[in-house]
């Protein structure tokens, strides 16, 4: 076998400046071992076995502390710049302050999927915001960052296109858009949201947003049924109503529809006296939808939901302006609605299609409105206003 002396004499020099580089525990006599094992590791990849390269990345790793940010971010430039660099210097400097470590989380593509996610787990908020800006995110990830709790990162993984989210993380993401209004848009705007996220979303969302979901939901609206009212048994109401909705169902509702006077005027009749429990039960029963969600529609400040059910029912526009001032007076709501507000919650009923709001209708059915809790809809819509 030929012995290649050239390089066992390149070795034996390199040996001899580490050892003396480590006899000099100065702060510059650090910097120069840090930046000596770590070209020798960079561009001697091949020639390391695996003893000597986790022997190099050790006494790396113990030595970072020890020389300046500047140099570390020197070596992080290289570490992306050459694209077979190790992965273990990667995996090190990736823990280190942000500013040292930002690039590599942000663009390394030696950070596996767990390396990603003990960093979000260990290091904090800035290493996360971080991560959530690469150019692709897997849903192991994207889940642990939405888990870190940081409203920042949740909004950065959001607004990234190239971030996977289950389906279980957009509905708990939907869930804290609630009381976080930062999520809204970006979450609304994301890829592969699921069907049923946006009517969720929609009942706290502000109210240009709820118009945008109502326009542009992806549903079968259809044929609508051609009558205007249509009086059936009543609905299934599988959530908790009223003791007056429930006696103006069972008694007055009821008493109407057996004489057949359960129509529209009968409806109108209600606002303009402002009787509300017996309006709700008749809008509910004459749109076949349960109470809960009538009782819910009727009540909320924003006006979309109740614009879905009177356009169910075909009410003029006139008369859905009246119902909708009436609720708002019995509720003795105390912001007074500028007449502009007004004008553009009209503009949307006038472009809701019937056929539309009876896809939305059935969708709100199959998915119930989650129960307000005064700071949900009403109160974003009436914001935005």
């Amino acid at each position: 076998m030929v012995q290649d002396w050239g390089m066992v004499d390149t070795v034996q020099n390199d040996a001899q400046e580490l050892l003396s580089l480590a006899r000099d525990r100065s702060r510059e006599g650090r910097a120069r071992l840090f930046q000596s094992l770590s070209d020798l590791f960079i561009g001697e990849d091949g020639r390391l076995n695996e003893r000597e390269r986790g022997l190099i990345s050790g006494i790396v790793d113990m030595l970072t502390d020890m020389v300046d940010v500047d140099i570390r971010q020197t070596l992080v430039r290289k570490l992306l710049a050459q694209g077979d660099s190790p992965a273990e210097l990667h995996r090190i400097l990736s823990r280190d302050v942000i500013e040292v470590a930002g690039p590599l989380l942000r663009a390394s593509t030696k950070l596996s999927d767990a390396d990603l996610v003990e960093i979000i787990g260990a290091m904090g908020r800035d290493h996360a915001a971080a991560i959530a800006l690469r150019a692709a995110l897997s849903e192991v990830v994207t889940e642990a960052l939405i888990d870190c709790g940081d409203a920042k990162v949740v909004v950065a993984v959001l607004s990234n296109t190239g971030a996977s989210l289950s389906q279980q993380s957009y509905r708990r993401v939907a869930a804290d858009a609630r009381r976080i209004e930062a999520y809204q848009r970006p979450l609304l705007l994301h890829r592969n949201l699921p069907p049923d996220v946006p009517l969720v979303l929609f009942w706290w969302a502000a109210a240009p947003l709820r118009r945008h979901i109502l326009d542009t939901l992806e549903i079968d609206e259809g044929e609508p049924d051609p009558d205007v009212i249509e009086i059936g048994p009543p609905p299934p109401d599988p959530g908790p109503v009223s003791a007056a909705v429930q006696e103006a169902d069972s008694t007055l509702i009821q008493t109407l529809q057996q004489t057949g006077q359960l129509n529209t005027q009968a409806l109108l009749d209600f606002a303009r006296s402002g009787r509300v429990p017996p309006l709700i039960a008749g809008i509910a029963r004459a749109a076949d939808l349960p109470l809960s969600l009538a009782q819910r529609a009727c009540q909320d400040p924003g006006g979309e939901p109740l614009a879905v059910l009177c356009r169910m029912i075909e009410l003029t526009r006139n008369d859905f302006a009246s119902v909708f001032l009436m609720l708002r007076k019995q509720a003795k709501m105390r912001d007074p609605l500028p007449p502009q507000a007004l004008n553009d919650l009209l503009g949307f009923y006038d472009r809701l299609k019937r056929s539309r709001a009876m896809a939305i209708g059935r969708c709100w059915a199959d998915i119930p409105p989650p129960p307000a809790d005064g700071s949900g809809p009403g109160k974003a819509a009436a914001r935005a206003r």
